[in-house]
């Protein structure tokens, strides 16, 4: 049976199997690759918010001076041509309503990390698996957001760049009620605030040890 002759759900469900887990952001990758193809398969790709609901964004160094105003999507070898915050903007729209799935790696100085942050807090009621690389002074505005009711797991990495201030970030126990596993990575033992007892996995990649995490719970 040609493709094009299949039952729309069993079409969705072929179309899903093409992608990675989070998968690049990336002109010849799905999902944006099957927006190329013909008309019917761009309307597929467009009416299936599974495929926009599990994404990987890479990062670039921007310079502080520029950042407001030349901050892009760029993929490290192929660039997407669109600003981040459009691009990102883009995907949380066509995901819908979906738990999102998502690896973000923004080496940003300056307002820039913090406004991808803000954009990003504004659908944290949809996070369930989440990896984010920011500077410390961005990812402090995760204790912002009311709640993170679908949120099973993190992983937080320190991008090193910001203010060089060594700043809190802390999320309550009451805004991740269903949080299991964390990973930490660049972090002092004094920066972090989770809910360390209802884990059930916990990495790190720190100077800390493992008396001083076990005095914090």
């Amino acid at each position: 049976m040609p493709f094009n002759s299949l039952p729309q759900d069993v079409a969705q469900i072929i179309f899903e199997h093409t992608l990675e887990n989070k998968p690049r952001v990336h002109p010849l990758q799905p999902p944006l690759l099957l927006t190329q193809t013909t008309r019917h398969w761009r309307d597929l790709a467009l009416s299936t918010p599974s495929l926009w609901a599990n994404f990987s964004f890479g990062g670039l160094v921007i310079d502080s001076k520029s950042a407001t105003e030349n901050a892009r999507a760029y993929d490290d070898e192929a660039p997407v041509q669109r600003p981040r915050e459009e691009l990102l903007e883009l995907w949380l729209a066509r995901s819908g309503v979906l738990p999102l799935h998502f690896a973000l790696d923004f080496k940003f100085e300056d307002e820039a990390g913090a406004r991808i942050m803000r954009l990003l807090l504004t659908q944290s009621h949809r996070w369930r698996n989440v990896k984010l690389t920011f500077s410390t002074d961005a990812l402090v505005a995760l204790d912002q957001a009311p709640i993170y009711p679908l949120l099973q797991t993190l992983t937080l990495s320190n991008s090193g760049l910001g203010d060089g201030a060594e700043h809190d970030i802390s999320i309550g126990s009451g805004k991740v009620p269903i949080l299991r596993r964390v990973t930490l990575h660049g972090f002092t033992h004094t920066q972090v605030h989770l809910p360390w007892h209802q884990l059930t996995h916990l990495d790190f990649f720190v100077t800390w040890g493992i008396n001083d995490t076990l005095e914090r719970t």
